[in-house]
């Protein structure tokens, strides 16, 4: 029997549903070894395209990986565009099913150009939409909406309702982080329109998708009977979801247990709450579980019964930190800390840790993918300018009776493109290179202090003593009027306008340094600010002082100023519902740096003995920088906050001249 025979009967034996998926990975096993062995290099590629995909289908990430590198190995040699896309794009797809996003990020790259390059539009769309994916997982925000847009005009185009439904409620998922609410819930009722359009079974387990989400941004903007009703509808009259999607069904038991928590409806409850836990323990999803863990704590702390929540608060953060995800460790860390009063410091230590780890890696994250995207523009572009010269340089070897120029050419050609290649390779190199030039910014700016002083002392010990010899000079002539000593004293006057003009280019060129460090800190505010008017319609007024030395704050203390007034604007956002926000920066009587934000939102009771880690985290700051920070809130009289911090003393040696 052919090769090609076994494999077609290999292909019809794994339909078969009825498989275990033990069987299903041996059978697809046989059929890559198989595929190995044609000898016909087209049909080679086509058949690991099409065992990479169902690989992925069957959840055998290994064999994907596998799968994906032999075909891109061969698609390489032969230059063959359509299988370099197909492979980037399963290669992409486990990486990310890995969470190593930046390498998924640059295989959809490639995959992109590829199927651009072959106007591919179908599998283009479908890696624009990937590429949204990883970028919305990392917050790359802005690069995830044009994506998704572009997807969203060809599944337009062709009426294809199940990916339309899929791009808008990855739409509405990045509205929702970033609270723009109405935004979000028009993009996930677009999603349920065309759902509701799937022409077969699968239209129901859609639509539950869609109903879950809409109710997750009523619950996020804490309206909890409205959420509850659309869970009720994801759920649908006769409970198939449980069969069709048990996943979906935990989180859409577990979210609406946990709005009916919020407006103490403890009905159903904690049944509810076990009930997803136990559907998510049995798929192992771990993440989920976790969840499950922190919405359980919260329900015993709700009904006073401490012991059980500590039990469940230390279960989920015990499972968080095994599954690794930061967000997750933070929020069980948040609810340890609620949960647990005496030891409530050490997890705010540590969730402050987290958290400034977190958002330096997703800075970083955002600023890689965007040198993947543009490194991997400029290598594809280089190459195709290679490639078009080769090919002019063989019609030109064809009629040309310059045999040896040509080879000379051709080698010249060959050196160029290992030169490509070498940049390639050199491109993780330059990403290690670039954060250990961010590490050493800090040392760098420690040495600029201490040139600054050197060039003090030097200003001190060089310059004055020029001027003290000059004036010794000048004295000894001061009552001889000869010829020789007038041309003396002007030779000595010449003499201190240079000496005049060289300390006043020293000191603006110092003076504008000064100015350069001090709009640097007040820059980063101002698009803190510039952000927050984005977030939030209420409106912003800023006062800041300029009679404010920011040279005599420590930089220690400038982080943890920015930090407070983040952490602020957040609580403000999610809880005042102000429509007036004021933030001002002035000295006080005793010549401290003060930080006021005051808004006239709802307010609350801020003489609770119980506070939350955010305050907690702020409070700890401002010690930290040798300061105090305080809130004064009413319900219904909105909210105060103050923070007071000292300059710093000033060192008599450097001011001495």
């Amino acid at each position: 029997m052919k090769i090609s025979d076994s494999i077609t009967k290999g292909y019809k034996k794994i339909e078969n549903p009825k498989l275990s998926t033990q069987q299903k990975k041996e059978i697809l096993d046989s059929l890559f070894t198989l595929t190995k062995e044609l000898q016909n290099p087209k049909l080679r590629k086509e058949n690991l395209s099409k065992l990479a995909n169902y690989y992925f289908a069957n959840y055998n990430q290994k064999d994907v990986r596998k799968t994906s590198i032999q075909l891109l190995r061969e698609a390489t040699e032969t230059k063959d565009t359509l299988y370099l896309a197909h492979a980037n794009r399963y290669l992409a797809s486990d990486y990310r099913e890995r969470e190593i996003y930046d390498s998924a990020f640059y295989h959809y790259v490639k995959a992109e150009k590829f199927y651009k390059a072959i106007n591919d539009k179908e599998n283009y769309a479908y890696v624009l939409y990937s590429k949204a994916y990883a970028q919305h997982l990392i917050g790359e925000f802005n690069g995830a909406e044009l994506n998704l847009s572009l997807a969203a005009n060809y599944y337009k185009s062709v009426n294809d309702y199940q990916n339309l439904q899929l791009i808008y409620n990855e739409q509405g998922r990045v509205a929702r982080d970033l609270r723009e609410y109405d935004r979000a819930l028009e993009y996930f009722n677009k999603a349920l329109e065309n759902a509701k359009k799937i022409p077969n079974e699968k239209e129901e387990s859609f639509s539950s998708i869609c109903l879950s989400n809409i109710g997750v941004v009523y619950q996020d903007m804490r309206k909890y009977n409205e959420a509850i009703n659309y869970y009720k509808k994801a759920l649908y009259p006769d409970n198939k979801l449980i069969n069709n999607n048990p996943v979906l069904y935990s989180n859409v038991v577990d979210n609406m247990a946990f709005c009916k928590l919020q407006i103490k409806d403890f009905t159903q409850l904690p049944d509810l709450f076990y009930e997803a836990l136990q559907i998510r323990e049995t798929n192992k999803n771990m993440f989920a579980v976790t969840n499950s863990y922190m919405n359980l704590s919260k329900y015993y702390l709700k009904i006073n019964q401490i012991k059980e929540a500590k039990k469940y608060a230390f279960l989920a953060l015990s499972t968080s930190k095994k599954t690794g995800v930061v967000r997750d460790i933070m929020g069980a860390l948040q609810q340890a800390s609620e949960v647990d009063v005496k030891n409530a410091f050490k997890y705010s230590e540590e969730y402050i840790a987290l958290n400034d780890s977190l958002q330096i890696l997703e800075r970083k994250n955002k600023d890689h993918f965007a040198r993947i995207q543009l490194e991997t523009d400029q290598i594809i572009q280089e190459k195709g300018v290679i490639e078009k010269e080769k090919n002019y340089i063989l019609v030109y070897l064809f009629i040309s009776v310059l045999f040896g120029i040509g080879v000379y050419i051709i080698k010249n050609q060959m050196a160029k493109t290992k030169e490509l290649e070498y940049k390639q390779a050199q491109q993780k190199a330059n990403e290690d290179i670039y954060k250990l030039i961010i590490s050493q910014q800090s040392k760098i700016d420690e040495g600029k202090d201490v040139e600054r002083k050197r060039i003090a002392k030097e200003i001190h010990d060089g310059l004055l003593g020029r001027i003290f010899g000059l004036r010794f000079n000048l004295d000894s002539l001061n009552y001889d009027n000869t010829p020789e000593a007038i041309q003396h004293r002007l030779q000595y006057i010449n003499e201190l306008k240079i000496i005049e003009n060289d300390l006043r280019e020293i000191s603006h060129e110092l003076s504008r340094e000064n100015e350069s460090l001090i709009n640097n800190f007040l820059a980063i505010v101002n698009n803190l600010l510039q952000d927050q008017k984005k977030i939030n319609t209420a409106k912003l007024t800023v006062n800041i002082d300029k009679e404010i030395n920011w040279d005599n704050i420590s930089n220690v203390s400038k982080i943890n100023i920015y930090r407070i007034l983040q952490e602020s604007l957040q609580n403000i956002n999610k809880y005042a519902q102000a429509t007036l926000i004021k933030i001002e920066f002035f000295k006080d009587k005793n010549s401290n740096l003060v930080l006021k934000i005051s808004d006239n939102g709802i307010g609350f009771n801020s003489n609770k003995k119980s506070k939350g880690i955010g305050i907690k985290n702020m409070n700890s700051r401002a010690k930290e920088s040798g300061g105090v920070f305080e809130i004064k809130s009413e319900k219904g009289k909105g909210t105060v906050s103050v923070l007071v911090v000292p300059f710093k003393k000033a060192n008599n040696k450097d001011e001495k001249h």
